[in-house]
């Protein structure tokens, strides 16, 4: 079955971690289980107005209930009415089995504060759970909660650390320190972030007891961004690790570069800086397959794939159009417009 998701950038979906089948999957607004039908009490989540945040909404399983999961959302940043990071808990055995959001914990609000579009997660055996990481749009203060047992908690572990993102008010051109992803090594040790509109990616350490984020490195790379008005900042946007850790890749929505920390030192790292390779089409989202591959999700329809991204350079093998969407996924360049320029076309 083709999924009825349309969305401009935010998705998630899960499958059965035995067989692989479809279990459910959300625009951040709507849950849809796995014949494609909404659940019964799987619309008005509170996520992108416009579906159109970086990396929400994301989905952690209940480290203690194999049948429940927790929908994490998060606002975009077309719109000045920002809400904040809500969940939602789906419930497999509802529904005859084909799941549904429990009535009594849905969009529960974790925090008011304005938030940048990035999330991500982070598995912890150390807390037997995981980190739910996100970025305050006003400063430069992570907030890292921890889900354990059946529970999210309420108060997060703060970290201020790294350049601060400041996304103005009202000014819907200037927000680009809040669009673009992060992402966390396979360890979950350490964290990497490019900054969008600037020439800066930063890396922190990860405390996977404490959820504490720790000793900044900021690295300064050059790109061949060519921006549709003079006044429109460098961009970056999707980013991953290599399975092993060892490498980073970041898209800036027209290449794929990758950087080599082998040598974890900012000036090191940013000598590492390599091209390889620049689609046809833009470039957006980074992520990891089962298989260790990763895959660059373009504005054709197709995914470009980085076919043994543990190897340096142009040896990690970037091929383009990777593998067929079939016609059934593409990215708008009028979205990639609105993105530009911070607009809702």
């Amino acid at each position: 079955l083709s999924s009825l998701l349309f969305s401009a950038e935010q998705c998630a979906s899960v499958s059965n971690p035995e067989t692989g089948s479809l279990l459910f999957y959300s625009d951040g607004l709507t849950v849809w289980g796995p014949t494609n039908q909404p659940m019964p009490n799987g619309t008005g989540l509170i996520g992108g107005l416009s579906r159109s945040s970086s990396q929400g909404p994301v989905i952690v399983p209940f480290p203690e209930n194999p049948n429940k999961y927790f929908i994490f959302t998060i606002d975009e940043l077309e719109f000045d009415t920002y809400t904040g990071l809500h969940y939602s808990v789906v419930d497999m055995t509802l529904n005859g089995g084909l799941g549904d959001l429990e009535v009594a914990n849905k969009n529960i609000l974790l925090t008011q504060d304005s938030l940048t579009e990035k999330i991500t997660v982070i598995r912890s055996e150390a807390i037997r759970g995981y980190w739910v990481i996100v970025h305050r749009m006003t400063n430069n203060e992570f907030l890292a909660y921890k889900v354990t047992g059946c529970e999210v908690s309420s108060t997060p572990v703060v970290s201020a650390v790294g350049s601060p993102l400041i996304i103005p008010a009202n000014n819907s051109n200037d927000r680009f320190a809040g669009y673009g992803s992060m992402k966390a090594n396979p360890e979950g040790t350490r964290l990497g972030m490019p900054i969008d509109g600037t020439t800066k990616i930063e890396f922190f350490d990860f405390d996977l007891i404490t959820g504490v984020l720790s000793n900044p490195i900021s690295v300064e790379v050059t790109d061949n961004t060519v921006n549709p008005t003079p006044d429109l900042p460098i961009r970056k946007y999707g980013c991953c690790f290599s399975p092993d850790g060892s490498k980073f890749y970041f898209s800036n929505t027209i290449s794929v570069y990758q950087l080599d920390l082998s040598v974890y030192d900012s000036a090191a790292i940013s000598s590492s800086n390599t091209l390889i390779g620049t689609p046809a089409n833009a470039t957006f989202q980074v992520e990891q397959g089962p298989n260790g591959r990763l895959y660059v999700a373009t504005a054709g329809n197709a995914l470009a794939a980085i076919n043994s991204p543990n190897n340096a350079g142009l040896a990690c093998g970037f091929e383009e159009n990777a593998v067929s969407l079939n016609g059934l996924c593409s990215v708008s360049y009028t979205h990639l417009r609105a993105h530009e320029t911070g607009r809702n076309l």
